[in-house]
């Protein structure tokens, strides 16, 4: 009671006594949360040897470093897996060679060791096994080769980040059809959206000689001629019985991606003239998709899920498998500098530019990222690309609440994004729905933090204040994340460099694309042994 007593604030055991909240083994103490052992401490998460340390996870000899050895080492120099091993594209010394290996040790390459072209197959040093070091040639754009196997992404694991999808990996060189199987597609539109933007990529990264994509067929007359471009295949317009029988009569594989209003007279027409493995991609979450689902229950073979969150909220109805969709990393080029894009936007450098990208509809609630906006400082400004039913609504609301404080862009027709990501300060997904939510994902492929809903991949891939904000839809909400993000900009670069690590493990194009070609090649197997 006198002040100096074991139990007085510093005595022994008070507030600053060795065992209290600034002692040797309080909360700031040596081996408190805050001390050398805690969990901000030399040897704690964030410490030189923690997951975030120089030795960590993150660290200067972890995954993305120099040296490393993860199966993910997506930038190391020195790393176990090849340069075509999935979106691992800057290892340049490897233990498994991909299609243009220079110096071919593994058997299973069927190239000589040692030999630039792998034509003495029959040299002696080619019976080494695959830990013997490589060298790999380099390849300049992921669209050349078609051959690599992803590896599936683990290390976000210790983040509680999911590790796979649901399928099984082909092995390299392996293809059971033994020929390239003919793909049709049916879609109810094809626009600048995000399945027809799926779908480009899934054409662009498959295999040539395992899946050629024959057709996509277009049930209505909402078609832009710029996507027609961007699809990589022949197009078909045109929603009548003969149009749809015709154009798959001859497919080996039909993937429906969106069957339109007429769902159930559509899988009846399918029915008639069905090929061998038909497959219904969910990609949607909501009363949408359950409809259309409903109507083919009984015609497509599989269902594939875009997110785990859209197979959770099917599981009761059909049995999925979960293939994420995936980024084409073309269409996020930067053409020109951080500087000059928001320049010819109308920001200036002391701005936070608050991004939405996405069609202007209900479900994308669009209208709540303005409002958000309007909450926030003068310097936070909003940045709104997209094309929809509500793009008039929009420019009355920024009229309205956001004068001189908002930047519109029409997003339809647009192939490449670099620039107006790379100009955001952080990308909002407010959607009140979504299936996957592509834009988030290519937005933390270009490091922006991300704010969204825990809907698609938001439920999925990211966790709260680590790699991502997760807020509900309201505008309040909205505007709290942000003005956090505004406030500590030094935690918003970690939150975008988290999340880019992510986007990086999980989102790439190539790797959806194998995930499907696996999926396709079981499938194949299962409809020749019946």
């Amino acid at each position: 009671r006198a002040g100096a007593g074991m139990y007085a604030p510093h005595g022994m055991l008070g507030q600053y006594g060795m065992l209290g909240q600034y002692g040797v083994l309080g909360q700031y103490g040596m081996l408190g949360q805050y001390g050398m052992l805690g969990q901000y401490g030399m040897l704690g998460q964030y410490g030189v040897l923690g997951q975030y340390g120089m030795l960590g996870q993150y660290g200067m000899h972890a995954q993305y470093a120099a040296y490393a050895t993860y199966a993910q080492s997506t930038y190391a120099m020195y790393s176990h897996r090849g340069l075509h091993d999935g979106p691992r594209r800057a290892g340049m010394y490897v233990r498994r060679p991909g299609r243009r290996a220079m110096y071919r040790t593994h058997r299973s390459a069927g190239a000589a060791a040692l030999t630039p072209t792998g034509i003495a197959a029959n040299n002696p040093l080619a019976q080494r096994g695959p830990s013997d070091l490589i060298l790999s040639g380099q390849s300049s754009s992921f669209a050349q080769d078609h051959d690599w196997n992803p590896e599936r992404a683990g290390s976000m694991s210790s983040l509680g980040l999911p590790q796979q999808n649901d399928v099984p990996r082909l092995l390299p060189g392996i293809w059971p059809p033994g020929r390239p199987l003919r793909v049709v597609n049916i879609n109810a539109a094809l626009i600048s959206a995000g399945i027809e933007n799926w779908l480009a990529s899934f054409s662009r990264y498959a295999n040539p000689q395992r899946l050629k994509f024959a057709r996509c067929l277009v049930l209505s007359n909402w078609v832009d001629t710029q996507q027609v471009r961007r699809m990589g295949m022949p197009i078909t317009v045109g929603g009548t019985r003969a149009a749809i029988q015709s154009a798959i009569k001859d497919a080996d594989v039909l993937i429906i991606s969106d069957p339109g209003g007429n769902a159930h007279r559509l899988a009846q027409w399918i029915a008639e003239v069905k090929p061998k493995i038909t497959i219904f991609v969910m990609h949607g979450d909501g009363e949408y998709t359950s409809r259309r689902l409903s109507a083919f229950r009984q015609v497509a073979d599989h269902f594939v899920a875009v997110s785990r969150h859209v197979q959770q909220s099917f599981a009761a109805i059909v049995e999925s498998t979960l293939i994420r969709n995936g980024v084409d990393p073309e269409r996020l080029v930067q053409t020109r500098s951080r500087k000059e894009s928001r320049e010819r936007l109308g920001f200036g450098n002391r701005d936070f530019v608050i991004g939405f990208v996405g069609r202007f509809s209900p479900e994308k609630n669009p209208l709540s990222v303005i409002r958000a906006v309007s909450q926030l400082p003068r310097h936070c400004k909003a940045l709104m690309v997209g094309f929809g039913p509500l793009r008039q609504h929009i420019i009355e609301a920024g009229l309205r609440y956001l004068p001189s404080r908002f930047t519109l862009v029409d997003g339809l027709g647009l192939s490449n994004l670099g620039d107006l990501y790379r100009s955001m300060d952080t990308l909002v997904m407010p959607s009140m729905m979504e299936g996957y939510g592509l834009v988030a994902m290519e937005a933390a492929m270009c490091g922006v933090p991300v704010v969204l809903t825990p809907c698609g991949i938001g439920n999925d891939l990211f966790i709260d204040r680590v790699n991502g904000l997760l807020v509900q839809s309201n505008p309040e909400s909205i505007a709290s994340a942000v003005q956090q993000l505004c406030c500590d900009r030094h935690w918003a670069r970690s939150v975008g460099r988290n999340g880019k690590k992510t986007a990086v493990q999980h989102g790439f194009a190539s790797k959806m694309t194998a995930d499907y070609e696996s999926l396709i090649a079981g499938l194949w197997g299962q409809s020749t042994a019946a």
